[in-house]
């Protein structure tokens, strides 16, 4: 699964949250076709339309669903800190970079 700081959230209008008994930052779990699913921070969104959830490309990715398929949301409240994080550059996103990839984008 891959992650990012935009791929954790989720946003929902906040009557559709009430419904599910959720609450801004809460964790959730999303479940999409194949078996796939992904954790977010639930947020609130008066925009988005009732009772659809907003994702980004990566999580819709992460789950294999396009616009418009349905997805179902549960609470998460079992979730624990990580012990090691792997930092992983896709791809794309390094093409034509070089060098060290850890001294120049993590080192302090």
């Amino acid at each position: 699964m891959r992650l990012s700081m935009t791929t954790i959230l989720s946003s929902m209008h906040p009557d559709t949250m009430e419904k599910l008994q959720l609450f801004r930052g809460d964790t959730v779990l999303i479940k999409g076709k194949k078996r796939k699913d992904t954790i977010c921070i639930a947020l609130a969104d008066e925009t988005c339309e009732e009772p659809k959830i907003r994702m980004n490309k990566v999580v819709r990715s992460n789950l294999r669903v396009r616009l418009g398929d349905v997805v179902s949301v549960h609470q998460c409240p079992d979730v624990k800190y990580g012990k090691r994080v792997h930092i992983l550059p896709i791809d794309d996103t390094i093409e034509g970079v070089t060098g060290n990839l850890f001294d120049a984008y993590l080192k302090r």
